[in-house]
């Protein structure tokens, strides 16, 4: 596990820590080095050997600006080492929402068959330059090379909109609530120009957020999760206030190490196809997922509240078609609903049998003529929302 979270770049003898990034303009602080300070963690220094002098690190708070931050490095004779990480910092490590809280989360996307990222797969990106702390983790198609791999994007547990972008290659952050305690998730590199939600709005977990961006490059979702830190004071006597922190959900923290193999990895190995159905191995810290392997979490199907149904409309078979040329849609019902974008869709296998799917148009039928509402169980297929289950309100 890596010491402080602050590494040897290269054998440079310079020590690198992460600057704060914003997230639709949320900072998130990178740098565990404050948040052990923030903690109050003192690690014992070895004998016969001193700290090396404090840096400068911008908290991005106006009223508190650059701070003197004192690494957790020590110097002999030129020699830099970082110290292990201290009790504190371990113990909230393992439990950042306190008394055995688990955020209990969900792949944020609804395809098994997804990739982890080679270069962002970990908490660290590579080990040789100031970037080399990702600090989230990186899905992917197993190419990136045109729009027709882009791919949706849910909530990876219930809550709020805490803030958003709404511009392409952008982010989303949502705030989440357990066991009293707040946390967050991020999702960046999407396509949020058209995204209907507004700051404050309530999201359920696997909730369509966006679709990944179609910008060269940046064709993958980055995802995150952060804790808020304790208030404390500096040396001087001056007060940082609670700041948000990136912690890595898979409790790893450490380089993305034997990435191919199914046997010997940390975090999951990114094997294409299907690979989220491995379990997380070496993990040194809780993990925050609700289950392994991850695609056990895929929220396969999402839910509508009970709204009126405002339009329905069936096509036939193409051997049905009376005059003209015969629609490219066929052998469907297509539904709309009060208050929500685009239609949701009730297929027909022409090779099978759609007792159950002529049973569900017919119910969806006599809902709309009598003005129930309905609500909607159905999962993403392409660019289409298949209905999966219906319910009704009493008339």
């Amino acid at each position: 596990m890596a010491r402080y979270f602050l590494h040897d770049a290269g054998g440079t003898r310079q020590f690198f820590w992460r600057s704060v990034q914003s997230f639709a303009g949320v900072h998130l602080h990178l740098n565990l080095n404050l948040l052990a300070r923030a903690l109050g963690d003192r690690p014992p220094l070895p004998a016969r050997t001193s700290l090396v002098a404090p840096r400068p690190y911008d908290t991005a708070v106006p009223a508190v600006g650059i701070i003197e931050l004192q690494p957790f490095v020590t110097s002999v004779g030129g020699t830099m080492t970082a110290l292990p990480i201290g009790d504190k910092l371990r113990d909230f490590l393992d439990d950042p929402l306190e008394n055995g809280t688990l955020m209990e989360l969900s792949l944020p996307v609804y395809d098994s068959k997804l990739n982890i990222g080679d270069a962002g797969g970990g908490w660290f990106r590579d080990e040789v330059d100031d970037t080399s702390f990702h600090c989230g983790w990186d899905v992917m198609p197993e190419s990136q090379r045109s729009a027709s791999h882009l791919f949706e994007v849910g909530a990876a547990q219930d809550g709020v909109v805490e803030a958003l972008s709404k511009r392409n290659n952008a982010s989303i952050v949502l705030r989440h609530s357990r066991g009293g305690k707040d946390f967050l998730t991020v999702y960046q590199h999407l396509d949020l120009t058209s995204c209907p939600l507004e700051k404050g709005d309530p999201i359920r977990r696997g909730q369509f957020l966006a679709r990944i961006s179609d910008t060269a490059g940046t064709r993958h979702l980055h995802f995150m999760v952060a804790v808020l830190g304790p208030e404390f004071l500096l040396p001087s006597g001056q007060s940082v206030p609670a700041l948000w922190y990136a912690i890595d959900a898979f409790g790893v923290y450490d380089y993305y190490n034997n990435r191919t193999s199914r046997t010997a990895y940390n975090y999951v190995p990114d094997l294409p196809p299907d690979c989220f159905n491995f379990d997380i191995r070496g993990a040194e810290h809780t993990i925050q997922w609700a289950a392994q392997p991850l695609a056990r979490t895929i929220p396969m199907n999402q839910q509508t509240d009970y709204l009126k149904i405002i339009r329905i409309q069936f096509r036939a078979q193409r051997n049905d078609a009376r005059a003209g040329l015969p629609p490219a849609e066929h052998n469907q019902c297509l539904v709309w609903l009060e208050g929500v974008d685009d239609f949701f869709f009730v297929p027909f296998d022409s090779s099978g049998d759609n007792m159950l799917e002529l049973k569900m148009v017919d119910f969806l039928g006599q809902c709309f003529d009598r003005g129930r509402k309905v609500k909607l169980e159905h999962y993403p297929v392409g660019d289409s929302r298949f209905i999966a289950a219906v319910w009704a309100n009493a008339e």
